[in-house]
């Protein structure tokens, strides 16, 4: 939760009044969350997050969950979710298979895990359906309620370094290359 695409998701999502279960790997991204008005917000490391977690899913009963992380914590979410509920993977972010899911939950609980990619899924548009939702996210950018964080600026010829500062710290914004 976060990263930029879970940011536009928060959007979106209390636009029609859909509470979000916000999960990060860091306790200052926990506390930047609640700050922003988050009520749910967990970090994956704290030694009770399968019970917090065990707990919101119980109270809000999501069926749809977005996974940039993988790893163990997939079968976590999906473990955690009710009947008929699914995990879509996004990401590696944890650099491990997805894992740890309760086989019971597949065969007696409908549960599914299913896999995203942004390019496959544009690929399988219609190129007006593409140009509609293309217009729509730009609308959302010029209302302001879309907002990309810039970290830093690079010139070119610091583009390398732009890039492993990125990668140390991705979720404290982008960084543009500027000439």
């Amino acid at each position: 939760a976060g990263g930029q695409v879970p940011e536009f998701m928060r959007v979106l999502a209390a636009d029609k009044g859909i509470q979000v279960i916000n999960i990060v790997r860091k306790e200052q991204q926990v506390e930047d969350l609640k700050k922003k008005g988050e009520k749910y917000a967990f970090n994956s490391n704290d030694d009770n997050f399968d019970s917090l977690l065990q707990e919101a899913s119980i109270e809000l009963k999501p069926t749809l969950a977005f996974d940039a992380v993988a790893g163990d914590q997939t079968g976590q979410l999906l473990n955690a979710m009710p009947e008929g509920a699914e995990v879509v993977v996004y990401g590696g972010l944890s650099d491990q298979p997805s894992g740890n899911i309760n086989p019971m939950g597949l065969i007696f609980k409908n549960k599914t895990v299913s896999g995203f990619n942004l390019g496959h899924w544009i690929d399988s548009l219609p190129v007006d359906n593409f140009e509609k939702i293309t217009q729509q996210v730009q609308d959302l950018f010029i209302e302001g309620k879309f907002h990309t964080e810039i970290q830093a600026e690079c010139k070119l010829n610091e583009a390398v370094q732009g890039i492993r500062q990125y990668l140390k710290s991705m979720s404290a914004g982008k960084i543009l290359l500027v000439p």
